[in-house]
């Protein structure tokens, strides 16, 4: 179609972004009660044992777990007991143990030190951290079709081409989105050709300078209703106004698709005018021929 064209877009990494770091766990630490002998909190989680003082009166007993025996006369000196002030599982914060109820008479009283639950920690929880892969792609999930760098390649213009006062008028002369050979656009003439009729679309004079000994490409996509003797892609010098092209036969023309047409510079060449392609038509048709991707 032909339109005018617009900018190549422009496509960002979508990252995905990692997850939230996960929760510690909550660790539960259980008390133990002494009842008449040694209390269950009496060995350390660390390994140690509490040496629990002397029993009050009727007999003795240890020290709950991390806990002072008021009946007695020393306090426990053993290790943390479970749920002491060892850590909890993956938690910074210690949990702290009761006290002692005392030994009454005959140690029938249960020590009650150490019950209270551990706080869970606030560190990370396994692989919690871990940073999610993205994928990378375009905005509209498609290929993104990077800009023709070649010289003309009428990206968002038609780039001061046109028909030459020599030949016959075309019906019109656009960039169009249709077809391209690469990019997104090309340059399309459209024609009501008549037999005998020479059309020309060409630059005059091209940007930036084409030096001598050089070798400029055009690529042209013909239709299939285009009835040709021939095309010729061509410069013309300065001055002498030195025509050198490159005749191909409309019998050896590919049809439908895109066709690579070299034209080499002389190497004595003085600064090129003019650039362009000439369409000899043999019969009568109307359609559009395409110019793309001319470089040198």
């Amino acid at each position: 179609m032909l339109a005018a064209c617009g900018p190549v877009p422009t496509y960002a990494r979508l990252e995905a972004s990692g997850g939230d770091a996960g929760a510690g766990g909550a660790g539960s630490l259980d008390g133990g009660s002494s009842s008449g002998g040694a209390g269950t909190g009496g060995l350390a989680s660390s390994g140690g044992r509490a040496t629990g003082g002397a029993a009050g009166t009727g007999g003795r007993t240890d020290a709950g777990s991390g806990g002072v025996a008021t009946g007695g006369v020393s306090p426990a000196t053993g290790g943390a007991g479970t749920g002491g002030v060892s850590p909890a599982t993956g938690g910074a914060p210690v949990s702290t143990g009761g006290t002692g109820s005392g030994g009454g008479t005959g140690g029938s009283i249960a020590g009650t030190g150490g019950a209270k639950v551990g706080t869970g920690g606030s560190g990370p929880g396994t692989g919690g951290a871990a940073t999610g892969s993205g994928g990378a792609g375009s905005a509209d999930g498609g290929a993104m079709v990077p800009p023709d760098p070649a010289n003309y390649g009428f990206e968002s213009s038609v780039q001061g081409w046109g028909m030459a006062s020599g030949g016959s008028s075309w019906s019109r002369i656009a960039c169009s989105t249709a077809f391209s050979f690469a990019g997104t656009s090309s340059l399309a003439g459209t024609l009501a050709a008549q037999p005998g009729m020479t059309y020309i679309l060409e630059v005059a004079p091209p940007t930036p300078a084409i030096p001598a000994g050089a070798t400029v490409s055009f690529h042209l996509r013909i239709p299939s209703t285009a009835m040709l003797n021939a095309i010729q892609a061509y410069v013309m010098e300065t001055g002498t106004y030195r025509f050198t092209a490159t005749r191909v036969a409309g019998t050896d023309l590919a049809k439908n698709t895109w066709v690579k047409v070299d034209v080499r510079v002389p190497q004595d060449a003085a600064a090129i005018l003019r650039l362009g392609v000439q369409f000899e038509s043999s019969g009568t048709w109307d359609d559009s021929v395409y110019l793309d991707a001319i470089d040198w």
